[in-house]
């Protein structure tokens, strides 16, 4: 219709709003993907495992999962929770060896083998 000279016409007018909206969506896409990005290195040097999970789901809502970033972020996240995992048990096999040190039958040597390989893990 513009070839035609009817810049005025309606579906031309509507054609020019539905571009203009798209490019906006797109800046503004680009835009929250830059932030998460700079957000995102800022949890990495925070070592923030709360806020690297938050992250993640922003990542893969804007279509970043395959930006090197999101993906270092995300094996630093997975080795973390594995790290806290292993303190957890440690934690848990220290409290075991405790209590059953305290009990009349004491500890053994599978109780020390448990807890030396918790050590290990850790």
């Amino acid at each position: 219709l513009v070839d035609l000279g009817q810049k005025e016409h309606p579906m031309v007018k509507e054609g020019e709003k539905i571009i203009e909206q798209e490019a906006k969506a797109s800046v503004e896409k680009e835009e929250q993907r830059i932030a998460v990005l700079a957000e995102i290195e800022q949890a990495m040097e925070a070592k923030d495992l709360q806020w690297l999970n938050d992250l993640e789901t922003k990542a893969l809502e804007l279509s970043l999962e395959d930006n090197k970033l999101v993906i270092k972020a995300m094996d630093l996240r997975k080795e973390m929770e594995k790290s806290e995992l292993n303190t957890k048990e440690l934690g848990a096999e220290l409290r075991a060896v405790q209590v059953k040190a305290q009990s009349a039958k004491g500890i053994d040597d599978k109780d020390i083998d448990k807890l030396s390989k918790a050590l290990v893990v850790a």
